[in-house]
C-alpha cells in the first residue's frame, strides 16, 4: 500500500493519507504530497527515502525540595513544658534562639526538613534548651491536611 505525505523544508511530516491525494484534496495541496514509507506518520521525518520515528525527549528528573511545613502550635506543641519554657526564656541571651523565634512568630510555621533549621534544632540540643528526643521529635513532625 502507497503512503504519501506532506512534508515540511527538513522532512518533518506533517499528515499522510494512505490514498491518493489528487484524489483526496485540492490541487494545490494534493501538489505537496509525496511518497513515503509505509510506516511514515505524523511528527516523524523523512530523509533519503528513509523514515525515522520521532522520539520526545526524556524529561528531566524533577527533584522534590523536601519540606515539611508545621504550624506554630503543632511545633510548640511538640516541646515538653520544661523545655518550651526554658526555650523561650533562653531569647533574651541567644540571638540564635531570637532570631528562630522571631521567624516563627512572623510566619506561624516552621519547615522541619529546611537544612538552616534542622542546624538550629541542634544547635538548641547542643546548648540544653532541647533534649536530643525533642530534637528527633521536631524533626520527624508531618503537617497533616
Amino acid at each position: 500500500m502507497a503512503i504519501y505525505a506532506r512534508l515540511t523544508a527538513a522532512g518533518v511530516v506533517i499528515e499522510t493519507c494512505a490514498t491518493d491525494p489528487t484524489k483526496l484534496f485540492h490541487p494545490d495541496i494534493a501538489k505537496d504530497f509525496v511518497s513515503v514509507p509505509d510506516e511514515s506518520v505524523a511528527g516523524g521525518t523523512v530523509a533519503d527515502g528513509k523514515f525515522t520515528a520521532f522520539v520526545p525527549p526524556t524529561p528531566p528528573a524533577i527533584v522534590a525540595k523536601a519540606q515539611e511545613i508545621i504550624q506554630k502550635s503543632k511545633f510548640l506543641a511538640t516541646l515538653p513544658s520544661a523545655e518550651r519554657i526554658a526555650f523561650y526564656a533562653a531569647k533574651d541571651s541567644d540571638t540564635a534562639v531570637s532570631d528562630f523565634i522571631l521567624l516563627l512568630d512572623t510566619n506561624n510555621s516552621v519547615d522541619v526538613k529546611l537544612a538552616a533549621n534542622i542546624t538550629a534544632f541542634d544547635a538548641f540540643v547542643t546548648s540544653k534548651y532541647w533534649s536530643d528526643s525533642t530534637a528527633t521529635a521536631v524533626k520527624a513532625l508531618k503537617e497533616v491536611d
